[in-house]
């Protein structure tokens, strides 16, 4: 039994945000940081992810 295809869509999503993280805020170069800098580091990048779809969202929703 292939567990694949129920992972697919848990799997589509993470990647997804992991992916605009990476892309829009260079999370490539924390490696260096330190854990606790990196973990913060992540959170605010999380957060401002999370700022910017909801911004999205609300754009979306006010089209007619």
């Amino acid at each position: 039994m292939a567990l694949n295809p129920s992972y697919k869509k848990v799997r589509c999503r993470v990647e997804h945000v992991v992916g605009a993280v990476r892309n829009d805020r260079k999370a490539f170069s924390m490696t260096y940081l330190g854990l606790n800098w990196s973990r913060v580091w992540m959170g605010l990048s999380t957060l401002c992810y999370n700022i910017k779809w909801l911004c999205s969202l609300q754009r979306d929703a006010v089209t007619p």
